[in-house]
């Protein structure tokens, strides 16, 4: 009877040892995940956020930390402004960290959204955590109004004359505006302030007109008329 007494007993106690333990690390389990969203580089928690010139790129990075003590699962990042954002990884070990990141096109005004990160522990409970982040999307500069931005425009000072004027010399040929920002006295101008002296002026713009009558964008006819003018021009 004793022995049958002790035995119960020691089961009993063994069960209510493990039991402990279970409860102990149940407790210890405490899931929690952080993330943080850099606009092209900077933390823009607060508006404005830098500024952006409309129409470039702007890159998202989307920092998720494993800020728990055990293993997330089924990791995912969305963004509330229809940003697709990719991922290295699924899951995190506690500690661990990944990038994120997302791209876009810059509009203009300011710009705010939101960056979520959700997941699952081991016991299938959901974690999440969300930043929010801004830019301030302006209007690219154009110096000379000629459509061309001024971080891509080659000549941003352009002759505003709808003709050729070379030294007071009308030619009466379009002045042609190629997408470089560059228009056809520019690059003539461009001879002028490099030639040593009138013959190499006259040689450079030659060398142009050639390029643009092979080119399509100019006549024979109006080919002679530029080079006439240049012969004439007291340049340089």
């Amino acid at each position: 009877m004793k022995r049958n007494i002790f035995k119960m007993l020691g089961i009993t106690i063994a069960m209510l040892l493990l039991l402990c333990s279970l409860t102990d690390n149940t407790q210890a389990q405490s899931p929690s995940i952080d993330i943080k969203k850099y606009t092209n580089g900077l933390n823009a928690d607060m508006p404005p956020g830098p500024e952006i010139p409309a129409g470039d790129e702007v890159i998202w990075h989307y920092v998720v930390t494993n800020t728990g003590d055990t293993i997330l699962t089924n990791i995912t990042v969305t963004d509330d402004q229809g940003v697709s954002v990719t991922c290295p990884a699924e899951n995190l070990e506690a500690g661990d960290s990944i990038i994120c990141s997302g791209t876009g096109s810059a509009t203009e005004g300011q710009y705010e959204n939101i960056g979520t990160v959700e997941a699952i522990d081991p016991v299938n409970n959901p974690v999440t955590d969300s930043d929010i982040s801004h830019y301030l999307g302006v209007a690219p500069e154009d110096s000379d109004g000629d459509g061309i931005n001024d971080d891509v425009d080659q000549c941003q000072d352009s002759d505003a004359n709808t003709t050729i004027i070379i030294g007071g010399c009308d030619t009466g040929v379009e002045n042609e505006h190629f997408d470089t920002g560059c228009k056809m006295s520019d690059l003539i101008a461009q001879c002028a302030a490099s030639a040593k002296n009138h013959g190499k002026f006259v040689r450079c713009v030659a060398g142009l007109t050639n390029g643009w009558k092979k080119a399509g964008f100019i006549s024979g006819r109006e080919k002679g008329a530029i080079q006439s003018c240049t012969a004439k021009a007291d340049i340089p």
